[in-house]
């Protein structure tokens, strides 16, 4: 994998991109999953209601395994409600919009409330960017963002991280009885 260590400023429009033009996502299958399939079942119709199916001990169970399968750890995610008080972490881990740098797969995501999973946080951050076009594309990694009025949520990951992920989620809805 390419190692950028360059900051990267997606702040202007045309840093954004079409998922269609990324090799990987040219189809929209993988795009789907995640914008319709894997989306909070109040944000989809389509969705498999991974929100409501699934316990908060096996969504813990799940993100571990999400973040197994792509080398990664929890201390490269960073989940709050109030982003602003962790400013200093997402700067050092390289997700401020001052400090991006596309060099390791690590994020940064808002919870709405206590009751909010981390696990749903996530996939309504990657649902909503995928939603409303805020990627940029940078060297293997694609950035994620969702935006309300400030950032609520900032993904640097690869497609095939995105790919083994997706494996994750529908292995464990297949334990529920949900084939995807």
């Amino acid at each position: 994998m390419a190692n950028n260590t360059q900051p990267v400023d997606i702040s202007q429009e045309s840093n954004y991109v079409l998922p269609k033009s990324i090799h990987g996502l040219e189809n929209g299958e993988l795009q789907a999953y995640y914008q319709y399939y894997f989306a909070n079942e109040s944000d989809s119709p389509l969705s498999v209601k991974v929100d409501s199916i699934l316990s908060d001990a096996e969504k813990d169970i799940l993100l571990n395994q999400m973040f197994v399968a792509i080398n990664a750890t929890s201390n490269d995610f960073i989940f709050n409600s109030i982003l602003r008080n962790k400013i200093n972490d997402i700067r050092s881990l390289g997700l401020s919009d001052t400090t991006l740098t596309a060099d390791r797969i690590k994020g940064f995501f808002h919870i709405k409330n206590s009751n909010q999973h981390k696990l749903d946080s996530m996939l309504k951050r990657i649902r909503d960017s995928f939603a409303h076009g805020r990627i940029a594309f940078d060297g293997t990694y694609l950035i994620l963002e969702d935006k309300t009025n400030e950032l609520t949520g900032r993904l640097v990951i690869t497609i095939e991280a995105l790919e083994l992920w997706k494996s994750e989620i529908i292995k464990m809805m297949q334990t529920k009885g949900v084939n995807i």
